[in-house]
């Protein structure tokens, strides 16, 4: 006799099967068959997996101050596309580029003042005290961010009117990398009859912000160069306020040629 169920045998007179406690006597629909238990989990062997790990926020590279320098006065066009597509902050702006080159004029200015003097007619060369010649130099210096910041301000606050796109971090950029040739020519300090070049130095940070105006604020070719003379314009009002308020301070600044 078998189990109707599974199939096993069952000896005579036994009620229930023993294997599968089928009903001796009762029709299943699945009709014999071999029911195996489930299998008893397996103890768990393997360690966690280890968390993973959160990507690495994108940080790019950016190009040193020497590097950048050289590209943005030989290559303009090409470096502004270069600078448009770095992922940099405005502090790496400030400190990696406006500060070191901004300091270049307001120390060859304490330099001329301090160590080679100025020449008055009938007095001879008169020079400077070292405090003195220090205190213009900090004042210059101080003076020389400001005007960074509220030129980068002034670019920001006319993109509308010149059909460019607001952009705090690229009008930064743009004011920062077009004075590069200006504040190179703070060496020209130490050199006075040779104070004209800054002409040339002014007309190339025209140029360079045209091609930066156009690429970084997006700004349509229509309005570029009215947008550069603009930004020029009050580059060189700001110079020359703060230049005359270190003069009449200190006795020489920024506003004195000879």
């Amino acid at each position: 006799m078998k189990c109707a169920r599974c199939g096993a045998a069952l000896d005579e007179g036994v009620m229930v099967c023993s294997q599968c406690g089928a009903v001796v006597g009762m029709k299943y629909a699945r009709g014999p068959s071999a029911v195996k238990p489930a299998p008893a989990p397996k103890p768990a062997t393997s360690r966690p997996a280890a968390p993973i790990a959160a990507a690495a926020p994108r940080t790019g590279t950016t190009k040193g101050l020497i590097e950048r320098t050289k590209a943005i006065l030989l290559s303009p066009r090409a470096e502004w596309s270069v600078i448009a597509a770095e992922p940099v902050r405005a502090p790496d702006v400030w400190l990696a580029y406006v500060v070191p080159l901004a300091l270049i004029g307001p120390a060859a200015l304490a330099v001329a003042q301090v160590v080679i003097g100025t020449s008055f007619p009938m007095v001879g060369i008169v020079k400077a005290a070292a405090v003195a010649g220090i205190a213009a130099a900090l004042l210059t210096f101080a003076f020389s961010l400001v005007q960074v910041a509220v030129l980068a301000w002034a670019v920001h606050a006319m993109a509308k009117k010149f059909e460019a796109v607001p952009d705090r971090l690229a009008a930064l950029q743009v004011v920062a990398y077009s004075l590069t040739p200006v504040w190179l020519a703070g060496v020209l300090y130490l050199v006075p009859p040779l104070a004209f070049l800054w002409l040339f130095a002014a007309a190339y940070a025209l140029l360079l912000c045209l091609f930066g105006l156009r690429t970084l604020m997006r700004c349509s070719p229509q309005q570029a160069l009215a947008y550069a003379g603009a930004t020029l314009g009050i580059a060189f009002a700001l110079w020359v306020i703060t230049g005359t308020i270190v003069t009449a301070l200190m006795g020489f600044g920024p506003v004195m040629f000879d």
